[in-house]
């Protein structure tokens, strides 16, 4: 997989449509800017998992990052969908170890029966991508 030089935050959306070990995949990458997240509830109805990218070393911004997270998770069309979070930029030495972002954003949640993963990555480097992506495809092989 050929790496990106620079990595810059999505404005809007994009989609991406890629074949991954023989499984057809539709990625809708939507800009976290609060003028762009009204747009999330539109494509509600059509996902099959939830994919949420934090910046880990952007600890200010933490919190804003799980209310947000929780405006989707408490959404009852998305309640039993895999979640897979990237704790992004851990390749920088100031971010937080996914384990912590994981307990900020309270991911496990009692209670509730939502299949999780949290993965350490680095969208420049690479780092993670692929381990959260075939964790995503095998929960969504056993669905």
């Amino acid at each position: 997989m050929e790496r990106p030089s620079q990595v810059v935050p999505t404005v809007g959306f994009s989609v991406e449509k890629f074949v991954l070990d023989g499984m057809a995949l539709t990625v809708v990458d939507m800009s976290g800017q609060e003028k762009y997240v009204k747009l999330w509830e539109s494509f509600y109805k059509d996902i099959q998992a939830v994919v949420f990218v934090v910046d880990s070393a952007d600890r200010a911004r933490l919190s804003a990052a799980k209310a947000l997270l929780d405006s989707v998770l408490e959404r009852p069309e998305l309640e039993h969908l895999p979640l897979l979070v990237f704790a992004n930029k851990a390749d920088l030495v100031h971010a937080l170890p996914a384990v912590q972002v994981a307990q900020v954003l309270a991911v496990d949640r009692p209670g509730k029966r939502r299949a999780w993963h949290i993965s350490a990555s680095s969208a420049l480097t690479g780092q993670g991508l692929e381990e959260g992506i075939k964790w995503l495809r095998d929960r969504l092989r056993n669905r």
